[in-house]
């Protein structure tokens, strides 16, 4: 049985048809006919009309000042919530200290904090395994897979080798750069003082 010669026309029309005539493509019209067109030469163009966007203004807007810090506990349409929240917590917490699950995830705590390298080695090797025996078993390995899958393995192999504790590990040079990349400016006042 032959196709109609013109059925992609017939369905891109069908599917132009429906779409014009839905509320959102109306509405989306009307928004877009009061924004100018990129090419304008009174607005600049494109990155005008970027630059003037509500997204773009949230992001570069000054931050407010006076810095308001309310307690959830207090407020009476939310407190019921955090206190339920919070029982549940608690009783999870507690429900950890006793359980093999809790005893076992502590143990993995200790050996992270001990030898955070080495851990993610581990973890990287079985990970590495994994993907190994997954793709064996698929449709074959390609030479790309293979790759990744050796270059993760050497770097598993190699974080092995690490044993320093986080300790130690906080007080090299790299480490200390990454904290002062991301730890947040000190407030004004402080600042103001030296």
């Amino acid at each position: 049985m032959a196709a109609h010669p013109n059925w992609r026309r017939a369905v891109q029309r069908r599917l132009r048809a429906i779409m014009t005539g839905s509320v959102l493509y109306r509405l989306a019209r009307r928004a877009t006919a009061t924004v100018p067109t990129p090419g304008d030469a009174e607005t600049g163009g494109l990155w005008e009309v970027l630059r003037c966007s509500w997204l773009a203004r949230w992001l570069t807007a000054e931050p407010d000042p006076d810095v308001i810090v309310i307690d959830l506990r207090e407020v009476r349409t939310v407190r019921p919530f955090v206190l339920a929240l919070e029982s549940v917590l608690d009783g999870l917490a507690t429900a950890t200290v006793y359980s093999r699950t809790g005893a076992v995830a502590y143990r993995g705590l200790e050996q992270l904090a001990r030898a955070p390298v080495r851990s993610a080695g581990s973890v990287l090797l079985l990970a590495t395994g994994a993907g190994g025996l997954v793709t064996v078993t698929g449709d074959g390995p390609s030479t790309t897979t293979l790759g990744v899958l050796g270059a993760s393995a050497l770097v598993g192999l190699l974080a092995l080798l690490e044993t320093r504790s986080w300790g130690e590990l906080r007080e090299t040079r790299p480490i200390r750069w990454l904290a002062s990349a991301f730890s947040p400016p000190e407030p004004p006042e402080r600042n103001s003082e030296r």
